[in-house]
């Protein structure tokens, strides 16, 4: 009773820390809440003047006075991102061309013990595998990573928030 009246009073008594939190919030024009980067986050961006070359780097801290971000090889300024790309836009869509690449593999395994043993009707299926497995590497592909465009002219923003309760 006294660890649980102790965990009752630290709760309280630490409230305004555990609310007290600077975040780095993606909005594009049509999903409001795309991505939102703590300290601690991996972050992919690409900055201005740099066509073909992305940063994949941690969060170490964020300053929302001067809006820049704290990353192991220094400090970004907000401003200066062009562009910020998500590896896993679409994880259901990920899920299932996982799950056709592995359905195609047994089906070769299972299939080609069949044509091995003169079976016809498993020439058949090995056909069907195959496409399964193209239709799930297809699916792979075009799910791989989604990128959003930041400045001017895109609806795409990134805002530095300070949630620390007035």
């Amino acid at each position: 009773m006294i660890r649980l009246f102790f965990a009752f009073t630290l709760l309280i008594a630490l409230n305004i820390n555990v609310l007290a939190q600077k975040i780095l919030k993606l909005d594009s024009g049509i999903n409001p809440n795309a991505m939102v980067f703590k300290v601690g986050s991996e972050i992919i961006f690409q900055l201005a003047g740099e066509k073909n070359n992305w940063h994949q780097d941690r969060i170490e801290a964020i300053d929302t006075e001067k809006k820049r971000i704290a990353i192991a090889t220094g400090m970004v300024a907000v401003v200066d991102i062009t562009a910020v790309r998500n590896l896993n836009p679409y994880p259901f869509w990920r899920k299932i061309a996982h799950g056709l690449k592995v359905f195609s593999l047994s089906g070769f395994f299972w299939s080609g013990i069949g044509v091995m043993n003169g079976d016809a009707a498993s020439k058949g299926f090995f056909i069907f595998c195959g496409s399964t497995w193209a239709t799930g590497w297809l699916i792979g592909v075009l799910v791989r990573h989604k990128t959003y465009r930041l400045g001017k002219n895109q609806r795409s923003r990134l805002h530095v928030l300070d949630l620390t309760p007035a």
